[in-house]
């Protein structure tokens, strides 16, 4: 959607919608916006289809004023007009992009032993896409395009001793992200530890792996986040449980499973105590740009890398908008 425009109800966008010559993509937010802008751009570039750009709007639930409840989140939101307009004749111009966050995984350890993907692909429901894995960051979990893009980044002088090491341990990162992020979710407390952690200080650097300091994590979340007692207790015997299930768990699923915003700053946190330990002073010298815009050229590096491989990767998106 143009900047610009006002934002609407659910009934005027529908209307909008309805009015509209043009395809369009619902998405929750201005990350997922950007991507799929992004990639359409793309993809545009390589099929010399130019005017593609101009026949697909990508819009934002952030446009939307309210659900029909006047609650909900901007994934409800998207989910709420995607099942409104099914059986309407301009429903084929329309699709809905949403998170699939833990949708079709086996995570809950009171009913599971096995942490499981039952729908390794992009799950499809009437006009709703729902992302590969938890969310959009988990796409760009892959090892060389994140090394790769931090060693192209970061500001010091020599980076690559930094980059390797790295590229030691990036998976045993995402084990940890994704054993924290379960954790959270399944105590309650997900809204407490999602952003403005400074993951590093909980991080030590040993052999191709990386080891979490969680007492002093639940030290921390005690003084800082205000957490309980009892939600503490409870988040460690939860974190104790999960360690266990995820690391008998394969690196495809959990890199889909991990909680895409906790893994995301975990990467770049662990990015930075790598530099920090090959180079004491570096620390201040790692003067990369605003969190938001590193995130936005992240995924430029990502279209660029994965559809020059790839240019179907994304293709439920193209197929269901009558696109390729």
């Amino acid at each position: 959607m143009v900047k610009g425009i006002p934002k609407y109800t659910p009934k005027e966008y529908r209307n909008y919608l309805k009015i509209s010559s043009k395809k369009h993509i619902l998405v929750e937010g201005k990350n997922d916006k950007y991507f799929i802008e992004r990639m359409l751009s793309y993809l545009a570039n390589e099929i010399d289809k130019p005017e593609l750009t101009e026949q697909v709007f990508v819009d934002s639930a952030e446009s939307l004023i309210k659900s029909e409840s006047g609650t909900g989140s901007n994934k409800e939101k998207v989910e709420e007009i995607a099942n409104s307009v099914v059986n309407k004749p301009y429903s084929q111009r329309f699709i809905a992009f949403i998170d699939r966050e833990f949708y079709l995984f086996d995570w809950d350890y009171e009913k599971t032993q096995i942490l499981q993907d039952n729908f390794p692909g992009h799950n499809i429901e009437k006009r709703i896409i729902r992302t590969r894995g938890h969310s959009l960051e988990n796409y760009l979990f892959e090892l060389d395009i994140v090394s790769n893009f931090f060693n192209i980044n970061t500001t010091i002088s020599n980076p690559q001793t930094a980059t390797n090491l790295f590229k030691q341990i990036f998976k045993s990162v995402i084990y940890s992200a994704c054993t924290i992020g379960l954790a959270a979710t399944k105590s309650k407390l997900l809204q407490k530890i999602e952003s403005g952690i400074l993951w590093r200080n909980f991080i030590e650097l040993t052999s191709g792996e990386i080891n979490f300091l969680l007492e002093d994590w639940l030290d921390f979340l005690t003084d800082k986040r205000n957490v309980s007692d009892s939600k503490i207790s409870e988040i460690k015997q939860n974190y104790k449980i999960y360690i266990q299930l995820i690391n008998q768990t394969s690196f495809e699923i959990v890199r889909w499973l991990s909680h895409g915003h906790i893994g995301y700053d975990f990467l770049r946190e662990v990015y930075i105590k790598c530099v920090m330990q090959i180079n004491q002073e570096a620390d201040g010298n790692v003067n990369w740009t605003t969190k938001d815009k590193m995130f936005q050229q992240l995924i430029n590096y990502w279209v660029q890398e994965i559809l020059s491989n790839d240019r179907t990767y994304f293709k439920e998106i193209f197929e269901m908008l009558d696109l390729l």
